[in-house]
């Protein structure tokens, strides 16, 4: 349902951002906020993601950690690590909640792209809520 994955993409950057915004940055709006998020939201733009990065991104925004992902995807920790860490770098993200923020309010990660993930490797989507 289209609205339904309407109103869980708006849920969750909200909730990711207010973690991100309340338990770990110090922002104080000002006259050049606008002009720095601008920038900020060209910059990323221009930075596209390929596909495999986005899967990463994906498994992440599902809760899953590395050792996981590694698992998942068939590759070393030490490749996920360094792929994520590109990814963090291409969306000037601070860490993996900041990261799926940015890519769910730039469109780069949707509910469609999540849904793809889910499928094609077999994941369970609600892992984010087992313990």
């Amino acid at each position: 349902n289209n609205n339904f994955a309407t109103a869980f993409k708006k849920l969750l950057v909200i909730c990711l951002i207010q973690y991100d915004v309340t338990n770990r940055y110090d922002i104080r709006m000002n006259k050049n906020t606008d002009v720095l998020l601008k920038n900020k939201t060209d910059k990323i733009k221009k930075k596209h993601l390929t596909a495999r990065e986005t899967e990463y991104l994906s498994l992440v925004a599902m809760g899953f950690k590395n050792s996981e992902i590694a698992k998942i995807l068939s590759v070393t920790d030490s490749t996920v690590k360094k792929t994520l860490e590109a990814v963090f770098q291409k969306l000037f993200a601070k860490d993996r909640a900041n990261a799926v923020a940015i890519a769910f309010m730039h469109d780069i990660l949707n509910v469609q792209i999540l849904s793809f993930v889910v499928k094609k490797y077999k994941v369970n989507k609600y892992h984010l809520y087992s313990e």
